[in-house]
């Protein structure tokens, strides 16, 4: 793809697909989950929906010092504004008011 200047419409997604998604409460919230994103370091946050996909969710907990749960299943997330030059392997981190939920990597 070929794109003509930096805000060519094919540089924007709607949504995205996230996987292993750390959930940093150690449960999963109930989707959808209506939240703030981030998809780079010092952009400012955006309005989102988390929704659960239809494959199968495989679920492993790992403990340390705090409660992780880690999901490998495919998560959707629709941005409320569409966002330019999201990147597979990039990182998502979601958020609500201050706290952070967790965050996954874009596939």
């Amino acid at each position: 793809m070929v794109a003509e200047g930096p805000y060519d419409e094919k540089l924007f997604e709607g949504e995205v697909g996230v996987v292993d998604v750390n959930w940093i409460s150690g449960v999963a919230p109930k989707f959808p989950l209506k939240c703030m994103v981030r998809i780079r370091y010092r952009q400012p946050l955006q309005g989102a929906t988390i929704e659960a996909s239809s494959k199968k969710q495989v679920v492993r907990v790992v403990k340390n010092d705090s409660s992780l749960l880690t999901t490998n299943s495919l998560l959707l997330v629709r941005f409320g504004e569409p966002q330019r030059a999201v990147t597979p392997g990039q990182s998502i981190v979601f958020y609500q008011g201050e706290e952070m939920l967790g965050g996954g990597i874009i596939s």
